[in-house]
């Protein structure tokens, strides 16, 4: 099939899917809409309300609902969940683990995760949806690495997830789009090489997002489109338990290997050996000096043994940028995105499934009739008030004579005083009539109105922060519990919505953040600090040594005996290993706690302040004034000092203390006996060096007189070795004389000569 024909199928096939999802929820986000334009304010027919002002009749709107969202978004916001990590297989560390939650901590805080988070919130109370985004980008003081961020979506319909996903925030979703409507001239800017549809393709119509359609006259919508597909993978259960990747398992191989092979190295190297002169034979022989032992290598702990393999299916995430009738980037293999889950994150409220379809809800759903009510029988009783009849004045002609402007305008003008002309006739001023009231029922209505609106959303006078007769913190949290039991899902479903982010960026933290870098981590307590990861022991050492204020909290000397026992190419943070789970912590900010715990220690001051004075330090610590870490520290002095608490890592240890004069005497007599010990040691050792030098003087007589009776001995072998020589000599000198005068005579010489 020619290339042309398969980008023309794998569009056919977005498009299907895009329409799928567009058509399965259409109704839940025209009914979001709707949400979202009655909560801001269009609470009127418009037919209706455009008769009422063509008759010049008000349309009044008092608008409960937005108290009510506040109340449950601040609600979230105030216990925004903190994702926590922690270690699952053996590979995983706690260490590594609190790194990850740091770095996902610092992910959150370098792109505004809780303005982010608030917002979604706010529109998912709002109309029932709310969304955000994972991305990746390149780091803006290293272009070769790149970093995790969030980004927001001020438009969640913008968000179309495959339908067919059973899990509530589409962990298992297959595929995922996120649209853009772009402008001609600025596709032409973002995309100079990509032409510009030329003929109107309606392939669907989307709510939410203007009528989206591929392309108009004016703009051009472009699709980030996700898809999950498999893999083969084939992967190891270890004889530790662990179940491991082949690749990390090569990966761990071959370091275990680099580890052993420099490990050895380091002692098979030659050593320098200074060069000794052989004593003469003739000298006395002296025990032969020791030879120094050859050191032994620190190998590292071996590797698990594979037990079992197995070939299994993993997920990969593959992106396109696509437009009706081009692939703009991906081409037909697709981006390779990192982590198994699809970015984008599709906040939902409360949820229903009727006969197989999702309903999705918000807040104010059921409320908006009860508002309308509200809004009706409150402009009902201002139009009857304003077109009820004015009190008219009752007197005789006489008396209003020359005065009767003055009686005409006082429904409209403030007078301080009104003169009248005494009629004998009718004795008294003029008097004004009593007007009618209006119908009661009327404010009944409104009454019942906004109690309807209460009720509908399950939220009273108590949850928006009405007074009460209650006098007891423990009595008005009793009485906000309804209203907390019937919004909890929201909030319930936010937090799911961050935990399933927290999952997101854990399983891409091992893809993004896989080569040796300093990484900058977020502590619980909104301090910051910067690790070494995926490096070697000797190498953070030499980098926690070289800059010290950058990795403030690492202690070198550990990592040093780390390294001692290790090895130096031992690794070190390396955060691309092990399993990790996620989950999420709820409860008040950093600083919202930092208040409540001052309150609480400023009342447990008030009832025990004895006891409650060696917590001065942590009352200050926790309250929010210039300079109060300062005060703290210096608080913290005399109780360090003292030994009442531990000393902090960037705290001094505590200083001895003077003893008192008592003790400082008999410290001294204790040192005064023991000098006096020390004198007899030192004299028996003296008297143990005298006899050990004489019986050395013995020994070495012995050895004098041992040599002596050697050496004459020696000479007396030497002498009888001469004389026997001398014999030898003479002897043959004899034999060959006799020889020689036998021959001489002619004679025979004998054999045995």
């Amino acid at each position: 099939m020619a290339k042309a024909d398969k980008v023309k199928d794998f569009l056919a096939t977005a498009s299907k899917r895009l329409k799928m999802a567009v058509e399965a929820d259409n109704d839940n986000r025209c009914s979001a809409i709707d949400d979202l334009k009655f909560a801001n304010g269009d609470q009127w027919d418009s037919q209706e309300k455009k008769r009422r002002a063509d008759k010049g009749r008000p349309a009044l709107q008092i608008n409960l609902l937005p108290k009510f969202i506040d109340q449950v978004v601040g609600d979230m916001l105030h216990n925004t969940p903190t994702i926590k990590i922690t270690p699952v297989d053996s590979r995983a560390d706690a260490q590594i683990a609190k790194i990850r939650q740091g770095i996902i901590a610092n992910i959150e805080y370098q792109s505004n995760a809780k303005g982010i988070y608030g917002y979604a919130a706010r529109q998912m109370v709002t109309c029932g949806y709310g969304a955000w985004r994972v991305l990746t980008r390149y780091c803006d003081e290293n272009p070769f690495q790149q970093e995790i961020y969030l980004e927001g979506i001020r438009n969640p319909f913008l968000i179309y997830m495959d339908p067919t996903a059973k899990d509530q925030n589409y962990a298992d979703a297959k595929w995922g789009f996120l649209l853009e409507k772009v402008p001609v001239d600025e596709f032409k800017d973002r995309y100079p090489n990509v032409d510009v549809p030329s003929s109107t393709l309606d392939i669907w119509g989307t709510t939410g997002t203007d009528q989206e359609m591929w392309f108009d006259d004016n703009t051009v919508t472009v699709a980030e489109y996700f898809c999950k597909s498999k893999r083969k993978q084939t992967v190891h259960q270890l004889d530790d338990g662990s179940v491991i990747t082949d690749e990390d398992y090569q990966k761990m191989k071959s370091q275990y290997e680099d580890s052993v092979t420099k490990s050895l190295e380091s002692v098979l190297q030659p050593k320098p050996v200074s060069a000794m002169a052989a004593p003469p034979q003739a000298m006395p022989q002296a025990a032969p000096p020791a030879v120094p032992q050859q050191p032994q290598a620190q190998l590292p702990t071996p590797i698990p043994e594979i037990l079992n393999t197995k070939e299994t299916d993993v997920d990969i995430i593959r992106q396109w940028i696509i437009t009706g009738n081009e692939i703009i980037d991906g081409e037909l293999e697709g981006n390779i995105f990192p982590g198994k889950y699809i970015p984008l994150i599709l906040l939902k409220g409360k949820e229903l499934n009727i006969e197989g379809k999702n309903y999705v809800y918000s807040l104010i759903r059921h409320a908006k009739d009860p508002q309308k009510l509200v809004n009706y029988w409150n402009t009902s009783a201002a139009e009857t008030i304003a077109l009820a009849p004015k009190a008219p004045w009752l007197g005789t002609p006489r008396q209003f004579e020359g005065f009767e402007e003055d009686y005409a305008s006082a429904n409209v003008e403030n007078f301080a005083f009104l003169k009248y002309n005494p009629d004998p006739e009718a004795p008294g001023p003029p008097q004004r009539t009593t007007p009618g009231q209006p119908p009661t029922a009327i404010f009944e209505q409104i009454r019942r109105g906004e109690e309807n609106v209460k009720s509908v959303i399950g939220m009273f006078n108590a949850d928006v922060g009405a007074p009460g007769s209650e006098q007891t913190g423990v009595a008005i949290r009793a009485r906000q519990r309804p209203g907390d039991i019937s919004t909890y899902e929201f909030g319930e479903n936010w937090s799911r919505a961050i935990l399933y982010t927290g999952k997101i960026i854990n399983e891409m933290i091992p893809e993004v953040y896989d080569t040796e870098r300093d990484i900058r981590v977020k502590n619980d307590d909104g301090s910051e600090t910067f690790v070494p990861v995926n490096t070697t022991v000797g190498n953070a050492v030499k980098q926690i040594t070289k800059n010290p204020q950058r990795f403030q909290g690492l202690d070198p000397q550990q990592l040093r005996k780390m390294m001692s026992k290790d090895g130096t190419d031992a690794r070190f943070n390396d955060v691309t290993c092990g399993k990790y789970d996620v989950i999420v912590k709820i409860g008040p900010s950093y600083a919202t706690q930092r208040e409540e715990s001052a309150a609480l220690l400023m009342q447990l001051v008030q009832a025990m302040p004895q006891q409650m004075a060696v917590a001065a330090d942590l009352i200050v610590e926790n309250m929010d004034f210039k300079s109060s870490d300062e005060l703290s520290k210096r608080l913290r002095k005399p109780l360090v000092a003292a030994g009442v608490v531990e000393p902090r890592p960037d705290e001094p240890p505590p200083q001895p203390q003077e003893p008192s004069p008592e003790v400082q005497v008999q410290q001294a007599l204790i040192q005064v006996e023991a000098a006096k010990v020390e004198v007899e040691k030192v004299r028996a050792q003296n008297e143990m060096v005298k006899i050990e030098l004489e019986k050395m003087k013995t020994e070495r007589d012995i050895v004098e007189a041992q040599a002596k009776l050697q050496i004459n001995a020696s000479k007396s072998q030497t002498q009888e070795a001469a004389a026997v020589r001398k014999y030898e000599l003479d002897t043959v000198k004899l034999r060959q004389e006799m020889i020689k005068i036998l021959k001489e005579l002619n004679q025979p010489v004998p054999t045995n000569i």
